[in-house]
């Protein structure tokens, strides 16, 4: 009986960081409509550099972006094809307080657990999302293949979801209002005014305010201090996600690398959850000691 990782595609765990890492992680496909196209992410092989920078400027000039959660169908498919295996199955998902795919797994797991009458798959809510969720199933990943079992996997990754830390920066804060997560009207002037709204991933699973800041050097500079202050380990990897602002990332990459933090990966920011948070913004993911 083997152990299968799944997660959804608001993982940010792009085919070649996969590869790349040599980790067995079953990405759940989630669709992204922008005007009149509609595409399975990460289901379609996409030119990363070239959809980035087509899709953050068709948001610029104000285009129509849906995202839609994995349906309990698709979940119960896949689940119902490794348990038939021998399998069993720990399933990473956004936060409950960002999407609805968290219920809609749960959904379909007590439904294979209960025709088992144990437990054959676990759901971690991640608490977060990205790259967030995504170092979690990776190290959940790592656990399997280091030959933990069943219970030690899950137990271990529910230990690490609130030690999975990421702040954010949102170029325009219009994208949030969107959301709800910001008054309309601060909005507005937060754009006139040149301020940099700054988020973290907080306790409650919700992607909250931190602090309002002039400009983005300095929203860079402050990212840096958070995270060089709730850094659990110097030497562990860092991720920075960017929604097309290829050299801010490496901006901060290097102030992050002179803060005495040299593991720095530039990835694009998955497009599930770049959808509403916007062009111009930039995020950072990392193993802290918690999330307070």
């Amino acid at each position: 009986m083997g152990i299968v990782v799944y997660c959804d595609a608001g993982s940010n765990l792009f085919n070649y960081i996969l590869k790349n890492k040599n980790l067995d992680v079953n990405v759940l496909s989630m669709t992204l409509d922008v005007d009149d196209r509609s595409m399975k992410l990460y289901d379609e092989n996409l030119n990363l550099d070239e959809f980035a920078s087509e899709f953050y400027n068709k948001m610029r000039k104000g285009c129509k972006v849906k995202t839609a959660l994995v349906s309990t169908g698709l979940l119960l498919e896949e689940f119902k094809k490794q348990v038939d295996l021998g399998n069993q199955v720990i399933c990473f998902t956004m936060s409950k307080n960002i999407s609805g795919t968290y219920q809609s797994a749960n959904i379909a797991a007590e439904e294979i657990n209960s025709s088992f009458g144990k437990k054959m798959v676990y759901i971690v809510d991640s608490m977060t999302a990205g790259f967030g969720e995504g170092m979690q199933a990776l190290s959940a990943a790592q656990d399997i293949k280091e030959g933990y079992s069943f219970d030690e996997v899950c137990t271990r990754a529910d230990d690490r979801v609130f030690k999975t830390r990421s702040e954010f920066m949102v170029d325009d804060a219009k994208y949030l209002a969107k959301t709800g997560r910001v008054n309309p009207i601060v909005a507005k002037i937060a754009s006139v005014l040149g301020i940099k709204v700054l988020l973290y991933g907080s306790p409650r699973g919700k992607i909250e305010m931190t602090n309002k800041v002039h400009g983005r050097m300095m929203a860079l500079k402050t990212m840096t201090k958070v995270l060089l202050s709730h850094i659990k380990d110097n030497n562990s990897i860092v991720y920075i996600s960017h929604c097309d602002c290829l050299e801010d990332a490496n901006r901060l990459k290097k102030f992050i690398n002179d803060g005495g933090v040299p593991n720095v990966e530039i990835h694009h920011h998955d497009f599930v959850t770049g959808a509403h948070i916007g062009p111009g913004s930039i995020a950072v993911f990392y193993e802290g000691i918690n999330r307070d």
